[in-house]
């Protein structure tokens, strides 16, 4: 987990005694992270993907740090051999992909509470680059 989250956990609870809404809100949002949406049995994985939850997010350039993450389960995807190439030839590289929409509360020291709209990476997807060519006059 981020230090920032370490540091802010103990005053985010606190501050959620303060604001009962967005306790409730936390408590309607929460899903199951534990459930695969992607069956990939029998799938050759050319771009190695490890998905993470999100403890800290920047909003307008400042580090602000997801409430509850367990509850909100925001998920980002870390791919393991960005920019390489992936399907055996140069010209193809493993490149974020699968973005998803997600709301969730955070907590700036600027600001307090805050519900954002995130758009994330949920997996990481082989590219290959075509070659332009350019006519001949």
């Amino acid at each position: 987990m981020g230090t920032l989250f370490i540091n802010f956990s103990h005053k985010i609870e606190y501050a959620l005694t303060k604001y009962p809404a967005v306790e409730e809100s936390l408590k309607s949002i929460s899903i199951k992270c534990n459930l695969a949406y992607v069956n990939d049995i029998g799938l050759e994985e050319t771009c190695p993907t490890e998905l993470q939850r999100a403890t800290q997010v920047y909003i307008n350039g400042e580090e602000c740090a997801v409430v509850r993450p367990g509850y909100q389960c925001v998920t980002f995807a870390v791919c393991q051999q960005l920019k390489l190439p992936c399907s055996g030839s140069g010209s193809s590289e493993c490149l974020y992909d699968g973005f998803r929409y997600f709301r969730a509360w955070v907590y700036c020291k600027s600001c307090g509470f805050k519900l954002v709209k995130l758009k994330l990476p949920q997996c990481c997807s082989c590219r290959k680059f075509q070659v332009c060519e350019i006519p001949q006059n």
